[in-house]
């Protein structure tokens, strides 16, 4: 696992050193008729975490490239350190639990499409089909019939708009709610940060939604 930390490492003490940027006043719907020039991005901030099973807050980082899509999520907290990855590469995921020792690999249901995904790293719901988003009391909500996502409080970085506030609901199992609080776009992404070792002593779950 230690070589996974060390790109890491390097991103959070870039990030550590730079100011937040202003919140951006902005025309939602003049927004999201523009076109999306972002092709790379990471980021860090924090997530709550509801299931049926508990609840859990940590801090996250998100490293993802939109073309092929690929993304790579590290979990940390105080206590523990990093627990888990997450990796998606195309409709294909693995996510790894440090505390576990398991590696559940599996595929994305149909209905969530590659951009839908992308919409969600990207922290705004780009190259989405009108008639699935709304606008409610300054939020972006895009509805599907199993799951919903809200993008809320804009910034503006080097021209690019991305929302602070990203919250999630799957079909009353999941609630999800991440703050942004550092995001750097278009920038050079290692390949190898992207590719999922599974180590010799992980248990594999193949896992189906």
């Amino acid at each position: 696992m230690k070589k996974w930390g060390i790109p890491i490492i390097i991103i959070l003490l870039f990030v550590s050193c730079a100011h937040r940027e202003p919140y951006a006043p902005v025309t939602y719907k003049n927004l999201l008729q523009k076109k999306d020039n972002v092709f790379s991005l990471w980021w860090r901030g924090k997530v709550y975490i509801k299931t049926s099973k508990g609840e859990i807050s940590a801090n996250i980082i998100v490293v993802a490239q939109k073309d092929p899509l690929c993304i790579r999520i590290e979990l940390t907290n105080w206590i523990s350190g990093t627990f888990a990855y997450g990796f998606i590469n195309k409709k294909k995921f693995v996510f790894l639990s440090l505390k576990e020792k398991k590696a559940y690999i599996g595929e994305l249901p149909a209905e969530i499409k590659e951009k839908y995904v992308w919409s969600l790293v990207r922290a705004l719901p780009v190259d989405i089909d009108a008639s699935k988003i709304t606008f409610q009391n300054g939020k972006i909500v895009f509805i599907s019939k199993k799951y919903k996502i809200s993008y809320k409080d804009y910034s503006l970085k080097e021209g690019i708009v991305f929302a602070r506030h990203i919250s999630i609901w799957l079909n009353k199992t999941l609630n999800l709610k991440t703050e942004i609080k550092k995001a750097e776009f278009n920038k050079g992404i290692p390949s190898k940060l992207f590719e999922a070792v599974i180590p010799g002593k992980f248990q594999i779950i193949r896992y189906s939604f």
